[in-house]
């Protein structure tokens, strides 16, 4: 739980200084935390859904009304700039139609793994402002709503099921705030627009 309030605090700009390297905790808990925080707003948002059929997306398939634009935009923010932006809008909430968020495909039922706290994190190139790193994730049902595995799941006794990993990129803007920029997962994600 505290990497995940330090986590915060490294997407608000109040985390290490332009001069210290990002650590592979740290990064660990920034992509866990989007995770976590992106899930809750997935299901906050799922309650207030219409339901209304609002046309098809991602090649054909059926699309549900969901929330404002706007409002799930500001959410991914957040977390995430440049590519990435565009993944986690359409892999957690779905696609655009107009000003409408509309659920569709992997969004349905939002990503199928997820970064946990005790992820092996991998650094494969670093520079003061931008991380490149191969995270482990396991089923999403493994991870608890605050980002820990179950705590009936003991590593040593039975491994996850499956394991898969994302290559993330992290990077930081001139006011000194963590983003993530790119995720290269090896398990479906999706990132196209409708």
């Amino acid at each position: 739980m505290l990497m995940l309030l330090v986590a915060l605090h490294l997407c608000d700009g109040d985390g290490p200084s332009a001069h210290e390297p990002m650590t592979a905790d740290l990064l660990r808990a920034i992509v866990v935390n989007a995770n976590v925080e992106l899930q809750r707003h997935r299901h906050t948002m799922s309650r207030r859904e219409s339901r209304e059929p609002m046309g098809t997306c991602f090649a054909g398939q059926p699309a549900v009304k969901s929330v404002e634009l706007s409002e799930v935009r500001r959410s991914v923010e957040r977390f995430a700039t440049g590519p990435a932006r565009q993944c986690y809008l359409a892999s957690y909430f779905g696609c655009t139609i107009g000003d409408w968020i509309a659920r569709a495909g992997v969004a349905q039922s939002g990503p199928a793994f997820a970064p946990h706290d005790r992820s092996k994190v991998v650094v494969i190139q670093q520079t003061p402002d931008r991380i490149v790193a191969d995270v482990s994730e396991v089923e999403a049902r493994l991870v608890s709503s605050i980002g820990d595995l179950f705590s009936d799941y003991d590593p040593k006794i039975a491994p996850p099921t499956v394991e898969k990993m994302s290559r993330y990129t992290l990077t930081r803007d001139t006011e000194g705030h963590w983003r993530i920029y790119d995720r290269k997962p090896n398990f479906e994600w999706e990132c196209r627009v409708r």
